[in-house]
């Protein structure tokens, strides 16, 4: 069977059995965007990166132009 069709298949059952008495609601919390910046500006200075592949020392450099994005992504 196909990858893709396998996945299409069995991914809402796989969700229909882990959550049987449906979704949990999900509470959004609006985050002001300095504090975002804030958080951005406070990560370690290193090189090494998470499983995005993408390091502190890019976020930090990108975080003016991130921080905004952001910010749409925390609002209810």
């Amino acid at each position: 069977m196909d990858c893709m069709l396998n996945m299409l298949i069995l991914f809402p059952l796989f969700l229909r059995n882990s959550f049987p008495d449906g979704f949990p609601e999900i509470i959004t919390v609006p985050i002001p965007e300095a504090e975002i910046t804030f958080t951005i500006a406070s990560l370690k200075s290193n090189n090494s990166s998470g499983y995005d592949g993408i390091s502190n020392k890019i976020l930090k450099l990108c975080g003016e132009y991130l921080s905004r994005p952001l910010v749409f992504t925390t609002d209810p």
